[in-house]
């Protein structure tokens, strides 16, 4: 009650409970974090991965995912790799798998750039899930 407008406070009670395996209770930190602060690219990123790449189908939500996701790319003047890599993620959780694969290969190119190439090596991995029309699940904690 005392951090209610606390969009850090939000975000930070959202990661622990994610790690923890309570990523529905997670979730709505998160959007409580954008609701306090609607620019805060973290916080929509975060929800858009979640809401594309959980293994549970009653969780998952390629709609949003890509809603969220393409505003924080937008946010971020798609230029963050970390960012471009979770849109492809929507997009393929969404059947887009056109727009996922050419995200992905922007990814692949800003983190090259950027010599994060061991994130470039994981979205390469994820670009050929998309190329054979396939999406990207992640396996998260369980409570």
């Amino acid at each position: 009650d005392l951090q209610g407008d606390n969009a850090r406070f939000h975000y930070g009670l959202a990661a622990a409970l994610t790690i923890r395996g309570e990523v529905r209770l997670g979730l709505r930190h998160l959007i409580q974090a954008v609701k306090i602060n609607p620019n805060w690219v973290a916080p929509l990123n975060d929800m858009s991965f979640i809401l594309a790449a959980h293994p549970d189908g009653k969780l998952r939500n390629p709609a949003k995912a890509v809603k969220f996701a393409e505003r924080a790319s937008k946010l971020s003047q798609h230029q963050n790799f970390s960012i471009l890599d979770t849109l492809a993620v929507a997009y393929a959780a969404a059947g887009r798998y056109p727009q996922a694969i050419s995200t992905s290969q922007t990814a692949i190119e800003l983190a090259t750039k950027a010599e994060a190439n061991e994130v470039a090596e994981q979205i390469r991995k994820r670009l050929e899930l998309y190329q054979n029309n396939l999406p990207y699940r992640k396996p998260f904690p369980k409570p």
